[in-house]
């Protein structure tokens, strides 16, 4: 656990900057989603999307 947290702490920067990149996408009006993808249902219901 301990190489977790320096690994953390050393890499701070990068955490930041993304944190920063979500912030900007959100105000700017973006949206992140993770949208979990059905393989079995090949969009068996024709004209709409899931």
């Amino acid at each position: 656990m301990k190489k977790v947290i320096d690994w953390f702490k050393e890499f701070w920067f990068v955490w930041f900057f993304l944190l920063l990149f979500y912030v900007g996408l959100r105000i700017s009006g973006y949206d992140i989603k993770i949208v979990e993808i059905d393989k079995n249902d090949n969009f068996s219901k024709k004209g709409e999307l899931n």
